[in-house]
């Protein structure tokens, strides 16, 4: 099994895997003797921050971490609390607890998918990674789309043309780039 599936796999099994954190601190706070509210407001705040732990330790091997997306990612977590505090806050006492829960669950959704969005490669990533991959590799100097073998000099990913003098250049252009 590859890295790739088995931390899919993993990604896969953190939202059960919260679920029983999520029960089993439910229960230790009742038998602690908390009330209904704070160990709902507890046990979902703790299951959260476990649970977004466990997603950027699963993946941040896997992210080219930049100060921008280091931003982002701050600012992912600080949106998502204020979600999660906002559906809390609105909640009223008959359904109260329900809600409560709820916004836990809202929040590490919110987060797992402001992740992907945030923490997804570059085109100009994916063919840095393409070319130190393979640097005899023939790519698109829009996209890095592997143009190797093609018929033409039309990158199918992009659509961009080029001529076969432009993309020798650009290549060469791009391995003088990455030994200097």
């Amino acid at each position: 099994m590859s890295a790739l599936v088995a931390r899919i796999l993993l990604a896969i099994l953190m939202f059960p895997l919260a679920f029983c954190i999520w029960l089993a601190l439910m229960d230790g706070l009742h038998r602690l003797g908390w009330g209904s509210e704070p160990a709902l407001i507890c046990g979902s705040a703790v299951t959260a921050l476990l649970a977004m732990t466990y997603w950027v330790l699963l993946w941040r091997q896997s992210v080219r971490w930049t100060p921008h997306r280091i931003a982002k990612t701050g600012l992912a977590v600080l949106g998502c609390s204020f979600l999660a505090l906002a559906i809390a806050a609105a909640s009223r006492p008959p359904d109260r607890g329900v809600t409560i829960t709820l916004a836990g669950a809202c929040a590490v959704t919110v987060w797992v998918a402001l992740t992907v969005l945030i923490w997804r490669e570059t085109p100009a990533e994916r063919a840095e990674r393409i070319r130190q991959a393979a640097p005899d590799v023939l790519s698109c100097p829009k996209c890095g789309y592997n143009m190797t073998g093609l018929h033409e000099a039309r990158c199918p990913e992009c659509g961009s043309r080029f001529t076969l003098d432009q993309l020798v250049a650009a290549q060469k252009q791009d391995q003088l780039g990455t030994s200097g």
